[in-house]
């Protein structure tokens, strides 16, 4: 669901809201409520009328009087609130211009769409090399367009926007990490580790980000393992949002393409 979907039927939500509120403050609007405690501790319930001092004590036992009275005030609030929340999103959705790709190269003169098609046309194809991580090989058994095999739909996904985009990346290359020990005594020591990052992304100036989706998140092996890579990618000075990417599917529901779009342009895009 892009952004601009999802604020329509927000509106539309609101806009539902709205008339039950106005309905139900209409209905029971016209009196007031106090909560008077005395000095003993003990509370009482007082009806109050607008433009009129007098008050008319309720007992706690008439719940559906005091309901009426609670909630005609709720509803009240309530429908102002949702009042300037949709004057809000009608405002949004008039000023809002999206930024992706797209209607970006859309909204140029025809001379530069033409321009960035054929630079992104004669831009050459970074060189293929497939995952270097020796385990579990077996799963490598789904294919992107480029032919990359890489080990899940969520992947491929992460992988094909990449390719859109334009961006020079790696599936599973080794990274050789530091991995500090401390022994009981105080001493510490060190060696090496060889992780193999998801996707690691080589912008223009050197800068690199790695990109872990965890798409098995919820299965307890698969999570302590990502734990310990975590640790090790921070204290080797890896960590998000500089230079880690960090994703997962959600239960029972895949990663989006419309949310790797998003992370891919607010992430990384955003650094040129």
């Amino acid at each position: 669901m892009t952004l601009i979907k999802a604020m329509q039927d927000e509106l539309a939500y609101e806009k539902s809201c709205l008339n039950a509120a106005f309905d139900h403050a209409a209905k029971y609007s016209g009196s007031g409520l106090v909560y008077s405690v005395s000095k003993d501790g003990y509370g009482q319930f007082f009806k109050t009328s607008k433009g009129s001092d007098t008050r008319k004590y309720i007992n706690k036992a008439n719940t559906a009087e005091l309901r009426s009275i609670a909630f005609g005030r709720y509803s009240s609030v309530k429908a102002k609130i949702l009042s300037k929340n949709i004057k809000a999103i009608e405002k949004f959705l008039k000023t809002y211009r999206s930024f992706d790709h797209e209607s970006l190269v859309s909204s140029l003169p025809a001379s530069y769409q033409k321009a960035i098609e054929l630079v992104s046309l004669s831009s050459p194809a970074p060189e293929l090399i497939q995952s270097e991580n020796p385990m579990h090989r077996e799963q490598l058994t789904v294919e992107v367009s480029n032919g990359l095999m890489v080990r899940s739909k969520s992947e491929m996904g992460i992988a094909e926007a990449l390719l859109y985009y334009g961006q020079h990346f790696q599936y599973e290359k080794a990274l050789v990490l530091t991995k500090f020990h401390v022994n009981r005594d105080g001493t510490a020591w060190s060696e090496n580790v060889t992780v193999y990052p998801d996707f690691t992304i080589f912008l223009p100036g050197g800068e690199v980000i790695y990109w872990e989706h965890c798409g098995l998140f919820d299965q307890e092996p698969y999570h302590t393992s990502n734990h310990e890579k975590f640790d090790l990618y921070y204290s080797n000075n890896i960590y998000p949002p500089k230079n880690l990417i960090i994703t997962m599917d959600g239960p029972n529901k895949p990663f989006s393409n419309i949310e790797i779009r998003r992370i891919i342009q607010g992430l990384i895009l955003s650094r040129y």
